[in-house]
């Protein structure tokens, strides 16, 4: 495994100093990611380029994050490094948006009453269709 150096300063924001271990895989795709999100590169690129699915990109994108290496993204645009502290706090704005949002929904879901799932089931007649073997049409019941 190779060591990454996290430490930035971006005009007094300070990155983690340590020193981060990415492994081989995480390391090739840490290096394929451009710096500035106008470079940003498109998760169907990395993974073409690493011959994985995207979802394998999506994870070890999150693996790196999770180490305290930074790594922007947005939905239309891809992945990219911080080229500076104000990249870095709109990621951080968009990213916060979205965990409120998504906690807001888990929430109401938890609030579900169980018999709300009885309330709204469907219930639709069962239908049995008999094939006559003979005349080959199909006859409902």
């Amino acid at each position: 495994m190779k060591s990454v150096q996290t430490s930035f300063d971006f005009n007094g924001l300070k990155f983690p100093s340590q020193q981060a271990t990415l492994t081989k895989q995480e390391k090739k795709l840490y290096d394929l990611i451009p710096t500035g999100k106008e470079n940003a590169v498109q998760g169907a690129y990395l993974a073409e380029t690493l011959n994985i699915d995207k979802r394998t990109v999506i994870d070890r994108v999150n693996k790196v994050r999770l180490k305290s290496i930074g790594i922007g993204s947005t939905t239309t645009d891809g992945y990219y490094r911080f080229k500076d502290q104000q990249e870095y706090l709109e990621f951080i704005g968009r990213l916060r948006t979205e965990y409120f949002k998504r906690g807001k929904v888990l929430q109401a879901m938890e609030n579900i009453s169980i018999d709300s799932f009885m309330q709204n089931d469907i219930k639709k007649p069962n239908r049995i269709i008999k094939i006559d073997s003979t005349k080959k049409d199909r006859k409902q019941r």
